[in-house]
């Protein structure tokens, strides 16, 4: 101690502080701190420690601005008087707030020498021998202190007068101290209460002060040695008061009580997870109280159950009006229903079916899973009260949790099956219905394994391969094909195994029964069986027959065409035998008709010519006719004006028309085309020709054409590659009868037949018009009246694919 003095001593003298500011140490009531420059603390004595409520390491080095008690703007004013070499005083408040501390500052080189001669307590002014009384207890206060210590409480006592303080060994333990550690004053006991708490503490002592209230009983946190917070029961009162009533002394307990406060908060978040859980579960969940009173519904129990949003008061488990029934209809006696089963026995019960009626009146089928709920005695301040011994009670363990033996409650959960309980109804029966159809079906339904073994065969097996149902089934259906299609039902098998969008569509030879090889069609698709195996869901057909008749149809067409190939020889040499004499005909007889020969000659030379002429367009048309009907005409696509063509038409087909005094023209856009020129000019030549031939003198024809576009739906195509030609031949001719017209364009067809006919032709322009409109990627119809004229349209592609 005395090195410590004289250590002060020797720090006072080298700061030339006044004399005034050397204290007596021995009085343990006065402090001193030196501040440097920057008044921050270079030297700080234990008393002016304590004062300061931080130990001195902590305090060296740290700006006098960070320790609340001198961070007050009266203190800073001070400092400022003591720098320019001027004494000053300040009083502050300790950090309890209790007592009024008086300091004086000293100017020491360029710092400041503070110390505290006094302490200006509020209850100075009582007499002295309170505090030397306080000390001694009487035999009433021995006995409270050690039912306190039985109690596993701390105690502590606070006296007005000086501030004292005395805490036991047990408070101390509380914090993580020892009673040497603690230092006997009521500021050691502020400085560890939570700012956040301080002023409820305040409150109270000031209410024991003022009578408010009797006993101070608040739960406050405390910082433990370790830093942690620690919750804590302080409970106190009032013992000893002046005879004006003024306060003297106050004692009080301090209970640990933070585990269970942990577990309480523990409990609150469980509890708070829980029903967060239940308002936003989907599933229907109920509580019923041991009485058996519905006390708790989720929204989904109450869309299950039918009940209204607010109507859950005074429903119970057995009300008349549920209508509980088993699944056979039967009414379910009360001591049988799923509540009084699971409180009878104390266990759960699992997967109920029941029947309940709902006030809308309709019936739902309830999947029903219940539990008992088993509750603990809890005290009056909620928390859980063990103090019951568990030997003496009965006990039901669930888990590693041993309960009260009644349950107190009883919860469940409902899952309304009525659909899936009716949709699987309807899919069981909708299997019964498929198995009836499969096993009447003419067809032979399979299941086939990846190896090709039947695990399934429906009846009609036998009546179409001969072989028993039970001798196939199991066995390796590859057996019984013919050798050289085995390879191709493999692979059709393995695409669809690999490929689940394939299909199997695979036709071959197998041996009957009897020993015949016959023909089998088989079409499936993958499937995969209750294990999660693919299989082939097959249908087998037995095509003997349609093979027959496809083999027929190939010889008939094969026969057909060789007859073809005989007309075509066969026209090819009559056109030759024929065309050569009929040009020699023709020749001469318009020698004939140029020599002038008198009459009656002249006319029958002209009667030879236009025969000769008439025949000869015959024979060309016949042949064009069959050359397109063998399919031996292939069009040449060129690019050409559709002007040209149609006068070209026009011009070469004038003679025929001025001959029969006809109006003959050609109005056409110059469209640039991309198709076969020969097969259209052949086309209006035929349209005109025909036309020619039905109408009368002083008639009219025109040939049009322009460019369209397709009419999709309401909306034009404006895609240029998409664009087309409408061509129109207009006759002002005789017409014809609406009858006719669906066999217009049929070979050697004539609305006028027989020898009365009063036109002549072979009836195979418009024929030959057909096919050539058809191989240039065109339609054709007709719109006529008779008596009237008609006129044929042709829509035409602009470029031919």
């Amino acid at each position: 101690m005395e090195e410590s003095v004289l250590s002060v001593s020797r720090v006072l003298r080298r700061w030339s502080l006044p004399e005034p500011c050397y204290y007596p140490r021995q009085s343990k009531r006065e402090a001193v701190f030196i501040l440097d420059s920057n008044r921050c603390f270079s030297h700080v004595e234990p008393e002016a420690s304590h004062l300061l409520g931080r130990p001195i390491e902590m305090l060296v080095g740290t700006p006098s601005s960070e320790v609340p008690i001198l961070a007050s703007p009266g203190f800073a004013s001070a400092c400022d008087r003591a720098q320019d070499g001027e004494p000053a005083g300040v009083d502050v408040s300790s950090p309890s707030g209790v007592r009024q501390l008086h300091l004086r500052l000293y100017p020491a080189g360029e710092g400041i020498a503070i110390y505290s001669r006094r302490c200006v307590d509020a209850w100075s002014s009582l007499p002295r021998r309170v505090e030397d009384e306080s000390f001694a207890l009487d035999n009433e206060e021995v006995h409270l202190k050690m039912a306190i210590d039985g109690a596993d409480l701390g105690a502590w006592e606070v006296y007005f007068e000086t501030g004292r303080a005395v805490y036991t060994e047990r408070w101390a333990e509380i914090l993580g101290y020892t009673l040497d550690e603690v230092e006997n004053h009521a500021d050691f006991f502020f400085d560890h209460v939570h700012p956040a708490d301080q002023p409820r503490v305040r409150k109270a002592i000031e209410s024991c002060i003022e009578r408010e209230t009797e006993m101070m009983d608040i739960t406050i946190r405390m910082r433990h040695k370790d830093g942690a917070w620690r919750w804590v029961v302080d409970r106190g009162r009032i013992v000893k008061r002046a005879p004006d009533g003024s306060p003297l002394l106050m004692v009080g307990t301090h209970m640990d009580v933070t585990e269970a406060h942990r577990a309480q908060r523990n409990l609150r978040r469980e509890r708070d997870l829980l029903q967060r859980i239940f308002d936003a579960s989907p599933a229907a969940i109920i509580v019923f109280n041991a009485e058996g009173d519905l006390v708790r519904v989720s929204e989904r129990a109450k869309e299950v159950l039918g009940i209204a949003p607010r109507v859950v008061d005074n429903v119970a488990y057995n009300d008349p009006f549920w209508e509980i029934r088993d699944v056979d209809g039967n009414r379910i006696p009360d001591e049988d229903l799923p509540f009084a089963r699971v409180m009878r026995m104390g266990q759960s019960v699992y997967d109920l079916e029941h029947t309940i009626t709902r006030s809308d009146g309709s019936e739902r089928l309830l999947s029903i899973n219940g539990a008992p709920l088993f509750d603990e005695p809890v005290d009056e301040r909620g928390w859980i009260d063990r103090s019951d011994s568990v030997a003496s009670r009965q006990t039901q363990t669930v888990g590693s949790t041993q309960y009260s033996n009644e349950p107190t409650r009883a919860v469940f959960v409902l899952e309304d099956i009525t659909e899936k309980r009716r949709m699987e109804t309807a899919l069981r029966r909708s299997e019964e219905r498929f198995r009836a159809v499969v096993e009447q079906a003419v067809d032979v339904v399979a299941i086939i394994d990846p190896d090709a073994t039947f695990t399934y065969l429906s009846p009609s097996i036998e009546r179409v391969t001969g072989y028993p149902r039970a001798h196939l089934l199991g066995r390796n259906g590859l057996a019984i094909v013919h050798p050289e299609d085995v390879s191709r039902f493999e692979a059709a098998f393995e695409n669809a195994l690999l490929d689940s969008s394939q299909t199997v569509d695979v036709e071959g030879r197998y041996r009957h029964q009897n020993g015949e090889w016959r023909y089998l069609s088989i079409r499936g698709r993958q499937i995969l069986s209750e294990s999660g195996r693919q299989q082939i869901l097959a249908n087998m057909r037995d095509t003997t027959e349609e093979q027959q008749r496809r083999e027929a149809l190939v010889a008939a067409k094969e026969l057909a065409e060789k007859n073809s190939r005989l007309k075509s020889a066969m026209l090819a040499n009559i056109s030759h035998e024929i065309r050569t004499p009929l040009t020699s005909i023709i020749g001469f007889s318009e020698i004939l008709s140029s020599a002038g020969l008198p009459a009656p000659l002249d006319k029958f030379s002209r009667h030879i010519e236009r025969s000769g002429n008439r025949l000869l367009q015959t024979l060309d048309a016949i042949l064009d006719l069959s050359k397109l009907e063998a399919g031996v005409v292939d069009p040449h696509v060129e690019s050409v004006r559709l002007r040209h063509v149609a006068e070209e038409v026009a011009g070469d087909l004038q003679p025929q028309a001025q001959a029969g005094e006809i109006d003959l023209r050609a109005q056409c856009e110059s469209v640039q085309m991309e198709t076969d020129p020969g097969l259209l000019y052949r086309t209006l030549v035929n349209l005109a020709a025909n036309a020619i031939k039905f109408t009368e003198p002083g008639g009219k024809i025109t040939i049009r054409g322009r460019q369209t576009r397709p009419v999709d739906g309401n909306h034009a195509n404006t895609d240029p590659n998409e664009a087309s030609v409408l061509i129109t031949v207009e006759d002002t001719g005789v017409g014809m009868d609406s009858g006719f017209l669906t066999r217009a364009f049929d070979a050697f067809e004539q609305e006028s037949t027989g020898t009365a006919r009063h036109f002549e032709g072979s009836g195979l322009g418009l024929a030959l018009v057909q096919k050539y409109v058809s191989l240039l990627e065109g339609t054709v119809w007709i719109e006529s009246e008779k008596g009237e004229g008609t006129t044929v349209f042709i829509r035409l592609p602009k470029r031919m694919s």
